[in-house]
């Protein structure tokens, strides 16, 4: 267990799922603890094993909606590239804890630390990684080079629509009336951007080397933008997997989303 305490971030906390009882869950709420990063890393019980973690799912479920009637904030960790884990399992790890309404959910980038038990068995694993720091992960015999490159695409509609707020709600909506999984809709969300307004990536990723005025003018702009087509991007959806129209409570609940998304970023619009 990690904790840090200073007056601006006030008491953040870092330790692995588990740690995590009812008990702890007790004490971070008399603590007020302001920020607390759960270590997960999988659900996959082969790669648990592997990498010598262990995980109670019923448990854990319990203790995670305990977390959130108690509105301690956290963040959910799983990382990409361990033994005997894939894109797959990957994204089953995903599906199953947005299941549970969390807070924040993050996918971390394996690193190979010195001195650590996968650093050591690097080649047991057939994990090839970055020899200077940060010593990210490149691939390994379960989780291809595209496996990571997908995951770096899915950890950034991750941020966009969920914890980024621009789908938060609505995603259950899709989810319970399209039956589509959670990290399906992330990777949508990617493809259809790219297709349907590739201008947006472009304003977002080409303003790095302007000054900051410009960085934020460009910014608004993009944000603007991309709430802006949430909405399109729902009726896509809908196109794509037969279902013709939108219901009302998706409709609002997806408006609802767009002007939390806006407000969140300073930008305020009247409700419509």
């Amino acid at each position: 267990i990690f904790i840090r305490y200073n007056k601006k971030t006030k008491l953040h906390v870092e330790l692995r799922a588990e740690l995590l009882d009812k008990e702890m869950v007790d004490l971070l709420y008399k603590a007020k603890a302001n920020f607390v990063e759960i270590g997960l890393q999988s659900i996959n019980k082969k790669t648990l094993r592997l990498i010598n973690r262990t995980f109670n799912q019923g448990s854990f479920k319990k203790i995670i909606l305990l977390l959130n009637k108690k509105k301690i904030p956290y963040q959910l960790q799983l990382i990409d590239g361990l033994p005997g884990d894939n894109y797959k399992t990957l994204k089953e790890s995903l599906d199953w804890l947005f299941m549970l309404k969390p807070v924040s959910v993050r996918i971390m980038r394996l690193m190979l630390l010195l001195g650590t038990y996968l650093r050591q068995h690097a080649k047991d694993f057939g994990i090839k990684y970055n020899p200077r720091p940060q010593y990210y992960t490149k691939e390994s015999n379960t989780f291809s080079f595209e496996d990571i490159k997908k995951t770096q695409v899915l950890r950034a509609a991750m941020a966009m629509c969920y914890d980024g707020g621009l789908l938060r709600d609505s995603l259950y909506l899709i989810n319970k009336k399209l039956g589509i999984k959670f990290s399906d809709v992330f990777e949508e969300w990617d493809e259809w951007m790219r297709k349907e307004h590739n201008e947006i990536i472009r304003i977002i990723k080409g303003n790095s080397n302007e000054n900051g005025k410009m960085i934020r003018l460009m910014n608004s702009i993009a944000v603007r933008k991309i709430a802006n087509v949430s909405i399109d991007f729902v009726k896509s959806l809908h196109k794509k997997y037969n279902e013709p129209f939108m219901d009302k409570k998706l409709l609002k609940a997806v408006q609802r989303d767009r002007r939390i998304f806006l407000k969140n970023r300073g930008i305020i619009e009247e409700k419509v």
